[in-house]
């Protein structure tokens, strides 16, 4: 399959540094804001412990939610920003598409999870309890 028609790729040639020096950029810039962002999230939200184990349904859901929540919006407006700035070395605007799809949202969302610890283990208690307990 050749490079062509609506889904072409654009062009690299003459952009290879500055496309990753940006890639670059964005990452340790969504690690950060990523860890950052687990931070705040663990020291607002209960720690996934017995007690939360305990808790009812409708609370652990409730928990699960309004931090995901937070993780999407929190994700949105990080990823407004970083489009105002970005590129920071020139690029051409079908290029700098690129940057943001692949260098940015995955790494924060990444970064969120890797540094947080407890979402996951939440999200698997909940989906054991609705999924598997209630047959």
């Amino acid at each position: 399959m050749k490079n062509t028609g609506l889904n072409r790729i654009p062009p690299v040639k003459g952009y290879v540094f500055n496309l990753t020096f940006n890639l670059v950029f964005v990452a340790i810039f969504y690690v950060f804001f990523g860890a950052a962002v687990s931070y705040g999230l663990s020291k607002t939200f209960p720690a996934y412990d017995e007690e939360w184990e305990k808790a009812g349904l409708v609370y652990k859901v409730s928990d699960v939610a309004v931090e995901i929540s937070v993780v999407i919006i929190v994700a949105f407006w990080l990823t407004y920003f970083a489009n105002s700035r970005i590129p920071i070395l020139p690029l051409p605007p079908a290029l700098e598409y690129y940057v943001e799809s692949f260098g940015g949202q995955v790494v924060f969302l990444y970064a969120v999870f890797l540094f947080m610890e407890t979402l996951d283990d939440k999200l698997i208690q909940v989906f054991k309890e609705i999924f598997r307990d209630g047959k």
